[in-house]
C-alpha cells in the first residue's frame, strides 16, 4: 500500500537509527495522531510479511520496545 511504501521509505532515509512511531505518524500521515499509533504497527506488520523471511523472527525491521522502529541491514 502507498502508506507502507511511505513508512518503508522513511525508515530506509533513518535506516540504523530508532524512529520513534510519533515521527513516523508526523512524516507519513502529516500530523500527529494518536489513533495513528495503532495504524503504524499494522503497516509495519504487513511490511514484515511481505519482506522478511520469517516475520515472526524479523532481522530487517525491527521493534525497540518503547522506543519505536528500526531498518537494519
Amino acid at each position: 500500500s502507498r502508506k507502507e511504501a511511505d513508512i518503508l521509505f522513511y525508515l530506509a532515509r533513518h535506516r540504523g537509527r530508532t524512529v520513534p512511531r510519533d515521527e513516523v505518524i508526523d512524516a507519513v500521515w502529516g500530523y500527529p495522531a494518536a489513533s495513528a499509533a495503532r495504524a503504524v504497527d499494522f503497516h509495519v506488520f504487513h511490511l514484515r510479511r511481505k519482506l522478511e523471511r520469517d516475520p515472526d523472527s524479523p532481522r530487517h525491521i525491527l521493534t525497540r520496545h518503547g522506543l519505536g522502529y528500526e531498518l537494519v541491514e
